[in-house]
């Protein structure tokens, strides 16, 4: 493994690195390119799915590990980082560090909640990628991205405080 003597940059995305309303990053082009020139690498750490940092990192061209579902999991590059560790998975091209439960646990968590909790919430996995789109404002298309979740599950919550609290518990318990 060769030695990181450099400039690490840790960057949310939404609001941060891209504009909250168009999701561009027009306007950070000129510190990237910056950036790019003092040997700077840029690691993405998002709310976003794998699949949604994919399309980032090829338009950024980034080689560079990235955190996704908000710490849920880190993504290192195989090519830039020779090693491996028994609690590291195997993902393609990159090495995972899984922080979070698989998205199918946690569907399976929620059908386990009582009928009248699961009746106030509502998942990414359950609504779909059009109802995602209509929530959320994103486009069809990438609803589709935000809904390849691997290890969390968005929830829409239309229940009452006192029902956020028996959640807490039932989930707790």
């Amino acid at each position: 493994m060769r030695p990181l003597n450099d400039i690490l940059i840790f960057t949310d995305l939404d609001g941060t690195l891209l504009d909250h309303e168009t999701y561009s990053y027009k306007a950070a082009q000129g510190a990237i390119t910056v950036l790019r020139e003092r040997n700077a690498h840029i690691i993405p750490v998002t709310s976003k799915t794998r699949a949604e940092v994919m399309i980032l990192r090829a338009s950024l061209e980034l080689n560079t590990p990235f955190v996704v579902e908000n710490g849920a999991a880190v993504f290192i590059p195989k090519s830039q980082f020779e090693f491996n560790h028994d609690s590291l998975l195997d993902c393609d091209e990159f090495w995972c560090k899984a922080f979070g439960l698989p998205r199918e646990q946690h569907q399976d968590l929620m059908s386990k909640l009582s009928r009248e909790l699961q009746d106030c919430c509502m998942t990414f996995g359950m609504l779909g990628n059009k109802q995602i789109a209509e929530v959320t404002g994103l486009s069809l298309d990438h609803a589709a991205l935000a809904n390849q979740r691997e290890y969390s599950d968005p929830i829409l919550w239309q229940g009452s405080d006192v029902q956020k609290s028996q959640l807490r518990k039932e989930v707790e318990g």
